[in-house]
């Protein structure tokens, strides 16, 4: 079974690191592919790294998503997750989104009562 989990991010060096090996330009304009990419994922919808990331791109693929996952977390706004072996990414639903269907339904159990 691949595991993938040894490309997660574990200091933003590391991304500094990959803008040196591969060029500014390129980096860049791979990591925007995979913030919009990111950004497109709905709750339920899955991205298989395995199948669809070429063996060269994947640490550079799943260092931008931790980054990304990285950069919203602290809004609640992070609606990406990977599994536990860094193969599949998931859309999720934010946690602001969550907040606000709890206060609804609160207002709900409000008129029901």
């Amino acid at each position: 079974m691949e595991d993938f989990s040894t490309y997660q991010l574990n200091d933003l060096a590391e991304m500094d690191e990959l803008e040196r090996r591969i060029g500014t330009e390129k980096f860049y304009s791979y990591v925007g592919a995979v913030y919009n990419l990111c950004a497109k994922l709905t709750p339920s919808m899955t991205y298989n790294i395995a199948e669809k990331i070429k063996a060269e791109n994947r640490e550079l693929f799943i260092k931008s998503c931790c980054q990304y996952i990285l950069a919203h977390q602290p809004k609640g706004e992070s609606n990406v997750q990977f599994n536990r072996t860094f193969t599949e990414l998931r859309g999720v639903q934010t946690f602001n989104e969550y907040m606000k269907e709890l206060e609804e339904l609160e207002e709900l159990e409000k008129l029901w009562s």
